[in-house]
């Protein structure tokens, strides 16, 4: 069966800010499974199109700072629904199946806590079975289950091993490296800036200069994505 996905942006009108803007929710819908949550990114009602789910120019306001922010907002939208859309898409080609929560979690950068391979397996044949009817057959999920209930993991131990033992030993604080936060949607930026520089719409500096501003950006919205 053909995957249904949409990705749609709205208003959290309930909540309004003192200066009158609301924040603009993600919602992310497969199959007719959803979840919602922040975009991070603020506007007033009279900048947004409900039916189109986009900022739009209030040109009865003077306030040129606003509306430039405003046309700014739908480039910011775009980027985030490529993204999300390169996440499904990802997940259908490598998995056969996407869940709203694991587009969201990859959207955000939320690592998932270290497991062993048998919960993997547990994992997927669980989140398999709510596809069954939908993206995926009784058949398949079947035989994902047959392998678990057969005992091949305790008829052949050390195939259940800690994720962590495929490295040879347990990293320190020096080794650990550093996360970059968003790195598929900034590494997206730098692709589109580049092309400008090719395409000669932009110089070399003019292209680095906007990959830096709208790279921290999205390191910024990072940041209070996974604000502890």
């Amino acid at each position: 069966m053909k995957s249904t996905f949409k990705t749609l942006f709205y208003l959290k009108k309930n909540e309004p800010k003192k200066n009158g803007h609301v924040v603009i929710m993600v919602r992310i819908t497969v199959d007719g499974d959803q979840v919602q949550f922040s975009s991070k990114l603020d506007i007033h009602p009279d900048n947004w199109d409900t039916k189109a789910g986009r900022a739009v120019i209030n040109k009865q306001s003077a306030d040129k700072k606003e509306n430039l922010r405003v046309s700014s907002l739908n480039k910011t939208l775009d980027e985030i629904r490529s993204a999300i859309t390169m996440h499904y898409t990802r997940m259908m080609n490598v998995d056969g199946y996407a869940l709203p929560e694991k587009i969201r979690n990859a959207f955000l950068g939320l690592e998932e806590k270290e497991k062993t391979l048998i919960s993997y397996f547990t994992q997927h044949n669980e989140q398999y079975a709510k596809k069954v009817g939908k993206t995926a057959t009784q058949k398949t999920y079947s035989r994902y289950e047959l392998t678990k209930q057969q005992g091949f993991y305790d008829k052949n131990p050390g195939t259940d091993i800690a994720v962590k033992a495929l490295s040879d030993k347990k990293p320190t604080i020096n080794s650990l490296g550093l996360r970059l936060g968003n790195f598929v949607q900034i590494r997206n930026i730098i692709d589109e800036e580049l092309e400008a520089v090719w395409a000669g719409k932009k110089t070399a500096k003019q292209a680095l200069d906007a990959a830096v501003e709208r790279g921290n950006a999205e390191l910024a919205r990072f940041a209070k994505a996974n604000k502890k």
